[in-house]
């Protein structure tokens, strides 16, 4: 069963635990305990945007933004 589930993994990395445990039928402790014995690491690839040249001079103004509203806050 634990090969079954590594094969599982590396033909699809970005799978859930949890659509793994009901496709084999096993239980959440089960299949995380498979995945840390592996070292693969419980987690999704999520993209993010990055920041460019024209954005550092923004932030201060986004900062002080963000301190007067919390500031107003009660």
């Amino acid at each position: 069963m634990e090969e079954r589930v590594l094969i599982r993994f590396e033909a699809a990395p970005s799978s859930s635990t949890r659509a793994v445990l009901y496709e084999f039928d096993i239980c959440q402790s089960l299949a995380g305990c498979i995945v840390l014995e592996d070292f693969m690491p419980p987690y999704h690839v999520q993209r993010v945007k990055s920041l460019s040249k024209d954005d550092y001079p923004r932030r201060p103004d986004f900062l002080r933004l963000m301190l007067g509203l919390k500031n107003n806050d009660p």
